[in-house]
């Protein structure tokens, strides 16, 4: 998946993108990703030091949902690096699209 993305022009080698066959996430269901920090808003990093995205199974069920996820994780990371938060859900959903989007018009 990451090489298809960088063929394409989007680039994710910035992150260590690693599955986790189940994520938990708010009020006990499942998540489709994580953007791992810690508490002081440091991320965490993954096997090649990068700050680590991490996908579930439920992320992995088709090409479209890995990469919004991938993106919204993405979104999560620079919101820490430019707030110190993590950002909305909302704002982190609409990234993902948006890069989906342009994958897909890329692949046409």
């Amino acid at each position: 998946m990451t090489t298809t993305l960088g063929r394409h022009g989007l680039s994710v080698r910035g992150y260590d993108i690693e599955h986790v066959r189940v994520l938990p996430g708010p009020r006990g269901q499942p998540a489709f990703g994580a953007s791992p920090h810690d508490g002081g808003g440091r991320p965490l990093l993954g096997s090649r030091r990068r700050p680590l995205i991490q996908l579930s199974d439920l992320a992995l069920t088709d090409r479209r949902t890995a990469i919004i996820t991938i993106f919204h994780e993405i979104a999560h990371h620079r919101s820490f690096l430019a707030a110190g938060h993590g950002g909305s859900e909302y704002e982190a959903e609409r990234f993902g699209e948006r890069m989906y989007h342009r994958f897909a018009r890329r692949l046409a």
